[in-house]
């Protein structure tokens, strides 16, 4: 069922991100472009050819690894975005690392007192938890521990050059709020 989900999420994007109004080609060449520029550039990436084709040569390539190159500057896709996607990978370790093991220890406790006060002490935070979009949750988690407790710094730029495991209080928030 999920790769059904993600088969029909992709031709969402993908149907969305075509049919936007403008033209990428002529966005990178700038308005007052040539119109055989931009048709070029429109052949070179292949927006000339149709949106069924378009889209096959697009999944196809995603599936192998091959995201395709930037329009603006002609590199390959995955040089812009790999380095995020390990930070991200990261992230979602240590949240899951985190995560799983609170929730099995609440879950269990809210069994164990299923309707009663510890029952309906965890399930309420957690059922608002859940509801709330996780900017909102990182928002409160910043003005509680940085504004009002002083725990820990407002920002999370996390320096490359010093290990990770150093910096553990710069990337709190981003594990709270996931």
């Amino acid at each position: 069922m999920a790769a059904v989900t993600l088969f029909a999420v992709s031709i969402v994007v993908f149907a969305a991100t075509l049919y936007l109004p403008g033209d990428p080609a002529r966005a990178a060449l700038g308005a007052k472009a040539d119109p055989s520029a931009v048709e070029a550039l429109r052949r070179e990436f292949g927006m000339d050819r149709p949106a069924v084709v378009q889209y096959a040569s697009w999944i196809g390539g995603a599936l192998t690894g091959d995201f395709g190159r930037s329009i603006p500057s002609g590199r390959p896709v995955w040089e812009a975005i790999g380095p995020r996607a390990i930070n991200t990978l990261i992230l979602t370790v240590t949240s899951l690392l985190f995560l799983i093991p609170l929730s099995f220890v609440l879950g269990i406790a809210a069994a164990i007192y299923k309707d009663r006060l510890a029952d309906h002490l965890i399930s309420v935070p957690t059922i608002v938890t859940v509801a709330l979009p996780e900017f909102v949750i990182g928002t409160i988690l910043i003005v509680l521990f940085a504004v009002y407790l002083r725990w820990l710094p407002p920002v999370s730029l996390i320096n490359d050059s010093l290990p990770l495991s150093s910096q553990s209080s710069l990337f709190i928030f981003r594990v709270l709020a996931l």
